[in-house]
């Protein structure tokens, strides 16, 4: 009953509003490093969790406070592009999301001084975003107006797409200063993304480019059981210095190199003979890629002082595209949807991302410890890919956080956190509607035509020019029980 009480929090808190899609400190605001012995640090590095004696469980809820603004730049109605003569402009757009992440860690080395087991429960890649001029939620069945979707719309109206985590692990205490973990991770692929397409590009009909009443409304619906699998190693070397390397693998389904989230799609679009929107349903997949990473991290205790030092390496370039295929009867024959309106990709472009961190603990006896840190994290998304769906910069975290032992079995945890990050100014927007019409007029050529190449990597989506601000502030609640 109440791994199944857990496992709803984490499911509920990974969907509540927008974050970024990767949680860079899962397991909350006040491990140090990758190396802390701690129930939090079950998926970052197993073998950690060697270091611990006893039984420990660990409960923490975060509350993220995302708030942005997101101004396009105005393009040319004639050739959706900005420039000279632009005659199409846009409203800003702010956007404040209120997103609560959860964690729960358990671990027990079963009264023997061989291995300790531990199994964590967490959404470390969540996404949940609604801008304002969105239509409707993703849930209703309510039509689109012409133009009521917002400026944004061709990138993304709104998204739930999250992945909770099931990790147990073992970690094997090979010697009293070397320690080894594993774990095989369980991982429940939910997505459910809305955004809106330009039909125009597709038939030939431009310009004008983004005409209201050209407006089609995709909202597709999938999930995977996926799987990934996690190993460390922990070294405890003298002088107090604590030093370890963990490897983290990709996301895949069975008998796949990806994920592929099968479920439900609806397009609407206008109907002219009936001078209203009309809805086609049909199956969706939707395959993309989730990045593997390599963690290192470093302790260092000095008298009453505990350093961290961390280093990771995510590999996001993987993430290059989201393919989406559409099938069934309406889309084919109702709708007289083409190949490429019922298989093509979003190009996202991601690239690989580095984090180093710091930080510095001060422990006053055994039941006050006072942690703040720091850290880098450069960006996922080269400039000329942001968009309202992937957006990114180099980011400044900087967290304090404070644990308190009321008793020597039960630990209080409070934190806070934020994100700083500059505005991103996209003046050459990667994204081009004109590949598609161009694609066309070179009679789909794909082998010979770059347009036709482009437009199939998806980057023939109207253009993302503009500037792009976020902030995220976070404030951290844990507790934990430590029977030893």
């Amino acid at each position: 009953m109440a791994l199944a009480l857990v496992l709803a929090f984490c499911t509920w808190a990974a969907v509540a509003v927008a974050a970024p899609l990767e949680n860079a400190r899962y397991g909350g605001l006040y491990i140090g490093s990758a190396v802390e012995p701690h129930p939090a640090n079950i998926l970052r590095n197993p073998a950690a969790i060697g270091m611990v004696s006893g039984t420990h469980i660990f409960i923490d809820g975060t509350l993220r406070l995302d708030h942005g603004r997101v101004q396009r730049t105005a393009i040319r109605s004639d050739t959706g592009n900005p420039g000279p003569g632009a005659d199409l402009s846009f409203p800003s757009v702010r956007y404040t999301h209120i997103t609560p992440d959860g964690y729960f860690g358990i671990t027990s080395d079963l009264g023997n001084n061989l291995v300790v087991i531990g199994v964590a429960l967490l959404t470390p890649f969540a996404e949940r975003q609604l801008f304002p001029g969105a239509g409707s939620s993703s849930s209703s069945s309510s039509s689109p107006g012409p133009s009521g979707e917002g400026p944004l719309r061709y990138h993304r109206i709104e998204s739930q797409w999250y992945h909770l985590f099931v990790s147990p692990v073992v970690a094997i205490r090979a010697h009293k200063r070397f320690f080894i973990g594993l774990g095989m991770t369980y991982v429940r692929s939910m997505f459910d993304m809305v955004f809106a397409r330009d039909r125009r590009l597709r038939d030939g009909s431009v310009p004008p480019y983004e005409d209201g009443l050209s407006t089609e409304r995709v909202h597709i619906q999938g999930a995977e059981n996926s799987f990934c699998f996690n190993l460390g190693l922990v070294a405890r070397l003298p002088w107090g210095v604590d030093i370890g390397l963990s490897y983290r693998s990709r996301v895949v389904g069975v008998n796949q190199d990806n994920i592929r989230a099968e479920g439900s799609a609806r397009v609407t679009r206008w109907d002219a003979d009936s001078g209203g929107w009309k809805t086609y349903s049909g199956r969706a997949r939707t395959a993309y890629d989730l990045p593997d990473a390599l963690t290192l991290g470093a302790k260092w205790a000095y008298k009453s002082w505990d350093f961290g030092f961390g280093l990771e390496w995510s590999r996001w370039s993987v993430h290059d595209t989201i393919r989406f295929t559409l099938t069934g009867n309406e889309f084919r024959g109702e709708a007289g949807m083409t190949n490429w309106d019922v298989d093509f990709k979003h190009y996202r472009g991601f690239q690989d991302v580095v984090r180093i961190s710091a930080s510095g603990a001060k422990r006053w006896g055994k039941k006050v410890k006072l942690t703040v840190g720091s850290m880098y994290e450069s960006t996922a998304v080269p400039n000329e890919w942001i968009s309202a769906a992937s957006m990114d910069s180099h980011k400044l975290d900087l967290v304090v956080g404070l644990l308190w032992r009321p008793h020597k079995n039960i630990g209080l945890y409070l934190g806070y956190g934020v994100i700083l990050a500059p505005v991103v100014r996209v003046s050459q927007s990667g994204f081009d509607p004109g590949h598609l019409v161009r694609c066309v007029e070179d009679r789909v050529d794909i082998l010979w035509s770059e347009n036709c190449r482009n437009a199939i990597e998806g980057k023939g989506l109207p253009s993302a020019a503009g500037s792009y601000w976020m902030m995220t502030h976070r404030f951290g609640f844990g507790i934990s029980y430590d029977y030893w």
